[in-house]
């Protein structure tokens, strides 16, 4: 209520100053000063856009369906029909109804199903000179955000996900589309494109260094125990995934030279290292030197789970559990 309250208090003061900004340029400087610049007064904008917009749109979101498929996007559906006649009526709030939508649907995708429904045709061509161009702009725009968000300080699920998301909308839009018939939808593409390349680039390019560090024997200090460096496994982890993913997803980012070679030399590493790790173990005498070889071992046990899988990280620890009998005095083999 309180929300609501300052919004109508609010809503006519600043609007009255979003149109002096548009009659006065000196007006429309003191504004974009004040909001942040362009881009946070493009979006002051649209948000009081929104606000005049909200008894109708209110009306759209009650109307659709908490979740919208491809199957709501077919010719003469109930979803695709309210949300054209929506449009056709707010034809100028097109962006609108589009950010209503994409909000429900699971794939970004589908955004560009929902432009070739509205705009009865399948090409970019067609769909870009039609009203419904902002239902395909919004997919392009998903597409900057995935990119935004994988190149941002992100934790490697979250990087996974916006890979996923990207690289299933790039690869319609390269498939189905010729995106060259609208240049300026080329070159948006084009740009996070080169942003997510340049990222998997850099990320595989450390990567192998990661992993000879967490397959190396770490070394004790000071009579500490023997560890990991922190935060190590976690980027392993992250370059294991990366890998994985460039195996579908390697084209679409153009990074498939990287990807080849790091993955190559990835898997020849796992499995040359470790296996020398299960041999050292089984050598190793006395406790620190056993304690430290295991931590090399566990880690590289790990990293073969995440690339090759359970079953053959399975195989391991078994292998594991032999290398730690092979001389450990009864007492311990009764335990282990």
């Amino acid at each position: 209520r309180l929300a609501n309250d300052l919004r109508d208090e609010v809503e006519p003061i600043v609007r009255n100053f979003i149109g002096d900004a548009h009659e006065n340029d000196r007006a429309r400087q003191k504004l974009v000063m004040l909001v942040g610049g362009e881009r946070a007064m493009r979006d002051l904008e649209t948000v009081f856009d929104a606000f005049r917009a909200r008894s109708w749109l209110d009306g759209l979101r009650e109307s659709l369906p908490e979740r919208l498929t491809e199957w709501d996007f077919k010719a003469g559906s109930p979803s695709l029909k309210r949300i054209k006649s929506v449009t056709d009526r707010h034809a100028d709030m097109a962006h609108l109804v589009a950010a209503v939508v994409v909000r429900r649907v699971d794939a970004a995708e589908s955004m560009m199903s929902l432009a070739c429904g509205l705009a009865g045709a399948a090409t970019i061509k067609k769909i870009a000179a039609s009203p419904y161009a902002a239902f395909a702009e919004m997919a392009l725009s998903e597409a900057e955000r995935y990119a935004v968000i994988a190149c941002g300080d992100c934790p490697t699920s979250v990087l996974s996900d916006a890979l996923n998301a990207y690289c299933s909308l790039v690869r319609v839009l390269d498939r189905q589309f010729e995106l060259p018939d609208k240049p300026d939808w080329l070159r948006r593409i084009a740009q996070t494109r080169r942003m997510l390349s340049g990222l998997v680039t850099r990320e595989l390019e450390a990567t192998l260094g990661h992993i000879r560090r967490l397959l190396s024997v770490p070394q004790s200090r000071d009579g500490m125990e023997p560890m990991l460096e922190p935060g190590l496994m976690a980027e392993g982890l992250r370059g294991v995934m990366l890998v994985i993913k460039m195996r579908d997803f390697a084209e679409s980012l153009a990074v498939n030279e990287i990807t080849a070679r790091t993955r190559q030399a990835l898997e020849q590493s796992l499995e040359i290292k470790t296996r020398a790790l299960l041999s050292r173990l089984a050598e190793a005498k006395g406790g620190e030197s056993r304690k430290a070889h295991l931590v090399a071992v566990d880690a590289a046990i790990e990293l073969c789970e995440a690339y090759f899988g359970k079953d053959y990280a399975d195989q391991l620890r078994r292998s594991r559990k032999a290398a730690l009998t092979a001389n450990a005095p009864l007492a311990e083999k009764i335990a282990l």
